[in-house]
């Protein structure tokens, strides 16, 4: 595997005028195009750019608190000379907000690739954390899904700017058409490479690799929006990374990948079952059943989580490396209940994370008195507009319409005595009028603020209901349980537009 440092080249700095991104060998690579010799890699421009240093094995050698753990999970050999363990690892990373995980998940990138290791990073609607290496980004988006990108206020979390082309956002876009073209299309790309994967709505290929797979039996269910009528629940996005998984698994390409979770408690929730008709929790059994196989044909995963606690007891007895970040007591051995779930011991004696700012985390093992590491990482300071705004990318089905079709397209309705609604070129909202609280999401049909009563004898019943093509928000009489309905909310992906009149903005 490729190891590539040039040290003068870090030192000096750029040029005035460099591009970042566009005059590297991986650059060139993924243009299908031979670099020139003395071109530097990307991970020499992200260093460069951001002041990240380099991962030096000897300085974790022998030292109290800093011994070879954290290498050991970083450094992926098929037979180890710089560390002791073979092929890939998985990692938990849990902290608070705020504690440095996404600038972590860019460090631990960088050291990926600077040993010729193609950073996959798990791309998400709600978060963008990988946008400080978007000059060196090849953006994987589905073929079948329409793209809505769009810059949103950091703190406002408001519309700035809609997005015309991603490609004047990233160094390339390329489009895939199933999990297992997506695999080939990753095993194309260049060695140190950096790519940033967005799931498929239409989830094509997905149900078929389970169906070709004997780690489980007939097939798993994956329905997309246009699946789906009556009272079928479609599939959530957030299963798709389950075929992908395994089609990498199963299929490779087998070379060295690291695969960036930035957050992981949406994919195996701890309250994982197969009552909604998704089998969520058969999905889940079919990744316990990968990971070791994974290791094995080296993909390296690395998930972060806000809380250990919430993910699926299945998934958290798997990893052999975590990393507790600061601002959260860290486990020990004399406190049995602190010992995450699937460890025997730890080698901690004391508690001395809680305290700790952002830059300082702790790695540790399973077990022996000296699996543990101390360790730091470099700060990234994101200059300009980035530090002040996000990138959402929503990814929707494209819908066939049948135009000798009488039947109408469903709008939005609501009982304008509870609910207003709210609009601009992104969003379209419901909410629930003072002296109650609580928001609608029209476009995906979905509550995304607790919906609590403007009446006092009426409450909202927990869950929208579907009926059809529309979803249905019911109230319920607290005197004599009577339900009624005050609203209906067209199913998303199928390009509705309210008709009703906008009653103001939200406070």
């Amino acid at each position: 595997m490729s190891k590539s440092t040039n040290t003068e080249r870090i030192e000096r700095g750029p040029p005035d005028g460099y591009d970042y991104g566009e005059r590297t060998i991986q650059a060139e690579r993924v243009q299908g195009q031979r670099p020139p010799q003395y071109w530097g890699t990307d991970v020499e421009e992200i260093r460069e750019r951001y002041g990240i240093s380099p991962l030096d094995p000897d300085t974790f050698r022998d030292r109290e608190g800093y011994r070879m753990t954290y290498p050991d999970m970083l450094i992926h050999e098929r037979d180890p000379e710089i560390t002791s363990s073979s092929k890939g690892a998985d990692c938990l990373v849990a902290g608070p907000k705020d504690s440095g995980k996404t600038t972590l998940a860019l460090n631990i990138s960088a050291v990926e690739m600077e040993r010729g290791e193609k950073v996959i990073w798990r791309g998400s609607r709600e978060r963008s954390g990988w946008l400080p290496y978007r000059d060196w980004t090849t953006l994987f988006l589905p073929e079948n899904a329409d793209v809505d990108a769009v810059w949103m206020n950091e703190e406002a979390d408001t519309l700035r700017e809609e997005i015309e082309d991603l490609e004047d956002v990233v160094r390339d876009v390329k489009r895939y058409e199933d999990v297992r073209d997506l695999c080939d299309q990753l095993g194309d790309q260049p060695e140190g490479s950096f790519n940033v994967v967005y799931p498929d709505p239409s989830f094509s290929g997905c149900e078929e690799e389970t169906q070709r797979s004997n780690r489980v039996p007939g097939s798993l269910p994956f329905r997309s929006e246009s699946d789906v009528d009556g009272g079928e629940v479609s599939t959530p996005q957030t299963h798709w990374w389950f075929a992908f998984l395994l089609a990498r698994t199963e299929y490779g390409p087998f070379e060295w990948w690291t695969f960036i979770s930035d957050e992981s408690n949406d994919i195996f929730p701890r309250e994982a079952s197969n009552d909604a008709g998704d089998r969520l929790r058969d999905k889940i059994k079919l990744l316990r059943g990968l990971w070791a196989s994974s290791r094995k044909r080296l993909l390296s995963m690395v998930w972060f989580a806000h809380h250990e606690e919430t993910i699926a007891p299945r998934i958290r007895r798997q990893f052999e490396w975590r990393i507790c970040m600061p601002g959260r007591a860290n486990p020990r051995r004399s406190r049995a209940s602190s010992i995450p779930l699937g460890f025997g011991t730890v080698g901690m004696k004391s508690e001395f994370m809680s305290d700790k700012d952002p830059g300082l985390g702790l790695c540790y093992q399973d077990g022996k008195t000296d699996s543990w590491t101390r360790f730091g990482w470099s700060d990234i300071d994101v200059d300009g507009v980035d530090d002040e705004r996000w990138l959402r990318v929503t990814l929707v089905e494209p819908v066939e319409t049948d135009e000798s079709s009488d039947e109408p397209t469903p709008s939005v309705e609501f009982d304008d005595s509870i609910f207003g609604e709210w609009q601009n070129q992104s969003d379209h909202r419901l909410f629930v009028k003072a002296p109650g609280t609580g928001k609608i999401d029209v476009t995906r049909a979905e509550v995304i603020e607790d919906l609590e009563s403007p009446v006092e004898d009426l409450e909202f019943v927990d869950d929208l209901a579907d009926q059809g093509r529309v979803r249905v928000v019911k109230m319920r009489s607290t005197t004599d349980q009577r339900e009624i309905e005050v609203a209906r909310v067209p199913k998303p992906d199928r390009g509705f537009k309210s008709e009703a009149e906008s009653g103001g903005e939200p406070a």
